[in-house]
């Protein structure tokens, strides 16, 4: 677990980087879609290497299938938008979008922050409980070293 959160912090280092470098060149809208194009190119190719059942790449079957995020569930649809919309358009968007006014290391300490307001805003909506002192001190440690 430890070495996979180093390699994520290179590879986030490594992407605000290059970020940082091409949003002020590029459209955002250019920026998102070849972000998300190559997103989706890597997870589908990772699906294939890992995945312990077979992965129906033309499908819309609800677990197996590429497509499976179309299948007609309407115990899914809100959640698809709300990731889809929220978690994307105004997260992913609004990074990208302030990378052209702000220095990566601004973006980035917001980006470290994010679980630990989501973690408050959890407790405050009363569907998850505040984290144990651990949790805080990795937190704050995490926060300092950025």
């Amino acid at each position: 677990g430890n070495f996979l959160a180093f390699l994520a912090s290179i590879a986030t280092a490594i992407y605000l980087t290059i970020a940082k470098t091409l949003r002020p060149k590029v459209d955002l809208f250019l920026f998102l879609f070849l972000l998300f194009f190559d997103s989706t190119l890597f997870l589908l190719l990772y699906m294939i290497l890992f995945s312990h059942q077979p992965v129906r790449i033309l499908s819309a079957h609800p677990t197996l299938g590429l497509f499976g995020w179309l299948h007609p569930a309407l115990d899914r649809l809100p959640l698809e938008l709300y990731s889809a919309l929220v978690c994307n358009g105004v997260g992913t968007a609004g990074f990208i979008a302030i990378m052209k006014y702000f220095d990566p290391v601004v973006v980035s300490m917001v980006m470290l922050m994010e679980p630990v307001f989501a973690s408050v805003m959890g407790a405050a909506a009363g569907v998850s409980t505040l984290p144990g002192w651990g949790t805080w001190a990795g937190d704050a440690v995490v926060a300092v070293g950025s």
